[in-house]
């Protein structure tokens, strides 16, 4: 008498064709899941970008708008019997007479320049100094401070005067004038197309430069 056969049952195993599947969608799932911790961290990493530079230029901003603010409006020369002031703005830069906080320099009037320089690494906009008057004591000058690197411009404009009677506007250069400008405007681009709003200041004894 032959034994009865019996049906195969459900814990015999998996066959061929069902462990392919389970296994294309697990490569499936697992490249979705690689895709989207992918772009998380690229946004990270961008929006961390982003914000690194929004406070690079927010404190950039609060230190030109304290220099310019406190320029001082000395004449050239104490010989000079003009009032031209030590004051020379450019389109990519401008030298002015400020006192330095004093993690930068000692106590004292210093001889500022704020510019656009390029370098190895690309643009950036820098800040010289130099004891007003003459060298420092070492007669070796600081090396200069950058302030925001990445740039691809930095334009400087003036708004005044820069002759008696003469109606207030804008000028790409301020040289030889008899006061300091009214305002004083930056414009920046970064290389890679961003553009902060522009930093206008006026300086403190402006109201007093045609007097």
């Amino acid at each position: 008498m032959t034994a009865p056969v019996r049906a195969p049952s459900a814990s015999a195993g998996f066959s061929l064709v069902e462990l392919l599947v389970v296994l294309a969608i697990f490569g499936l799932m697992s490249v979705l899941l690689f895709d989207s911790l992918h772009f998380a961290s690229r946004a990270s990493i961008a929006g961390n970008a982003r914000l690194d530079r929004t406070r690079d230029v927010a404190l950039a901003s609060a230190f030109l708008r304290r220099q310019l603010a406190d320029i001082r409006p000395l004449p050239d020369s104490p010989q000079e019997t003009g009032r031209q002031v030590a004051f020379e703005g450019g389109p990519s830069g401008l030298d002015f007479v400020a006192a330095l906080p004093g993690y930068l320099a000692p106590g004292g009037f210093q001889s500022l320049r704020v510019a656009l320089e390029t370098g190895r690494s690309g643009s950036a906009l820098t800040l010289r100094w130099q004891p007003l008057g003459g060298e420092t004591a070492d007669n070796a000058k600081p090396a200069p401070s950058v302030l925001l690197d990445g740039l691809s411009t930095a334009d400087f404009s003036y708004f005044g005067p820069t002759a008696p009677r003469e109606p207030p506007d804008w000028h790409a250069t301020w040289s030889g004038a008899t006061g300091l400008p009214m305002l004083i405007r930056l414009k920046l681009v970064f290389a890679d197309g961003y553009a902060p709003p522009e930093l206008i200041v006026a300086p403190r004894p402006a109201e007093a430069a045609f007097q």
